[in-house]
């Protein structure tokens, strides 16, 4: 079903939200926007559907059902269902959608002009954990150190930045039938920009991510690789520039010692949930995980952080004091 149908279909539902004696053709058709043919085709959706009723003299009504349903409905419900739909939407327009605060539609906003370049020369973990906590978004940050162990430059300090493309690891002790499997097909299935995000645990067993592997991830365009494990190969992926970071390293190889068991499913680092197309993020400070449906308004507000504490620093540098700089920014 097609955004702009969904949209409509949930401004029918506004219109006659807490109206028990309903609303006729004319006037829903009125209040919308719509042409009386198209509200009607709508409204015969919903009642076909037992959401709306129609009384008989063109007037029509919310059902029992409906207002059953959507008492509900909270906020991380229309979230879980509307994630799909609505990143799909994203990537389809490159523009920034996001649910409405009255809930009744669908609201499709022009894209920020923070890119992911601009963000990896002038962001950082920090700046995004400030904005994520000023939202109320305070458990993004797993309490675990990554080390970016391919870094052939003196330059550890760039904010390695994506698209989140999540695989859950297990550890193994017996012969595996499919050896690999599961992982190629992630790798093989990813898109530019994507960060392949491997969830072991912190498991280091084997070296779980290599230089086959970055060599094929490279190909299709992914960012780079951060492994809750170890990895092996790190001088031939030095030298590739690939950027991968892990919590260390380990000669041994994956097979029959650990397996990717799915991909693209909520994976957790240190009780930090990860969900394919979250916006990721990394550097010599820690890894900090964006919700997708936020990454627009999270990076724009991060760019105007960092503005603003470019502000404060320069104010210190004149001779202004902290606590001065402090009451006068409110950025510390």
């Amino acid at each position: 079903m097609e955004s702009a149908h969904i949209a409509k279909l949930f401004a029918i539902l506004k219109a006659t939200s807490g109206n028990p004696q309903g609303k006729s053709l004319a006037e829903l058709a009125a209040e919308v926007g719509l042409a009386k043919s198209t509200a009607l085709r709508l409204l015969q959706s919903l009642c076909s559907l037992g959401y709306m009723a129609n009384e008989g003299s063109g007037i029509y009504k919310q059902t029992p059902l409906f207002r059953q349903l959507a008492s509900g409905f909270d906020d991380q419900f229309l979230i879980r269902s509307a994630q799909p739909h609505m990143m799909e939407l994203q990537r389809e327009t490159e523009e920034t959608v996001n649910l409405s605060e009255d809930r009744a539609e669908v609201r499709v906003e022009a894209m920020t002009e923070v890119t992911l370049a601009m963000a990896r020369h002038e962001l950082s973990v920090p700046l995004l954990c400030d904005v994520l906590d000023a939202l109320g978004y305070r458990n993004q940050s797993p309490r675990t150190s990554f080390s970016h162990l391919t870094d052939p430059r003196d330059d550890s300090s760039r904010m390695l930045v994506g698209y989140a493309k999540t695989t859950l690891w297990a550890d193994m002790a017996h012969v595996d039938p499919d050896p690999y499997v599961l992982e190629l097909a992630a790798v093989d299935s990813c898109r530019p920009d994507d960060i392949i995000v491997c969830a072991a645990g912190g498991s280091m067993r084997s070296g779980i991510w290599g230089e086959l592997l970055s060599t094929a991830a490279r190909n299709r365009g992914v960012a780079g690789v951060i492994v809750d494990g170890a990895v092996r190969d790190v001088a031939k992926m030095r030298s590739m520039g690939f950027p991968v970071y892990g919590l260390g390293t380990s000669p041994y190889d994956s097979r029959d010692r650990q397996r990717v068991i799915d991909v693209d499913v909520t994976v957790e680092i240190q009780g930090v949930a990860i969900e394919s197309g979250d916006l990721v993020a990394v550097d010599e400070d820690g890894m900090v995980v964006v919700p997708r449906l936020v990454i627009g308004q999270i990076l724009s507000a991060a760019w105007k952080k960092a503005h603003d504490e470019n502000q404060v620093r320069d104010a210190i540098q004149n001779g202004m004091t902290a606590t001065a700089a402090f009451q006068k920014f409110g950025v510390l």
